[in-house]
């Protein structure tokens, strides 16, 4: 099953370096010491609050996916994909490596124009130059996007 997971560009960048997710809290007893994510499927409620934004993790499950209510008392069983829709998908820390994959990060419109590299002296030529210089620029990093954060596939550990 494709998921995805809200994070911030940096935290991305981060995870895939790593190849591991580290959640907020570790706590056995806490239903939230995972890795929350979506499924590619509408009727999610994404008006939630979310730690990061910006980023987007791709990421395949290849383990049993179980349906599990949303108020389910803790811990949640490791090993599979909890799908509590129309609140969320959830991995248990601690999970088995190999049920999970990262695929893609995709970066949010805002978040790539605030990454493309400009040097100060930009801002001193006259706004018809600038725009070319930023055109290039932008390019170059989308191209250096996609050769680094997309096509990939290999295991994501979440830790707990």
């Amino acid at each position: 099953m494709r998921l995805y997971h809200f994070t911030s560009a940096s935290q991305a960048q981060a995870i895939m370096e790593s190849g591991k997710f580290n959640p907020a809290s570790q706590h056995p007893l806490n239903n939230d010491n995972g890795l929350n994510c979506f499924a590619f499927r509408s009727g999610y409620r994404l008006g939630q609050c979310f730690e990061g934004t910006g980023a987007k993790l791709i990421m395949e499950w290849t383990g049993p996916i179980v349906t599990t209510n949303q108020n389910a008392s803790p811990p949640l069983a490791p090993d599979v994909l909890h799908d509590q829709h129309p609140w969320r998908c959830f991995v248990r820390g601690g999970s088995k490596t190999g049920l999970l994959f990262m695929t893609a990060i995709r970066f949010d419109k805002e978040t790539i124009d605030a990454m493309v590299p400009t040097p100060n002296w930009h801002k001193h030529l006259p706004q018809f130059l600038q725009r070319p210089l930023y055109s290039r620029a932008r390019l170059e990093l989308l191209k250096a996007i996609r050769r680094k954060y997309r096509n990939v596939r290999f295991p994501l550990e979440v830790c707990g």
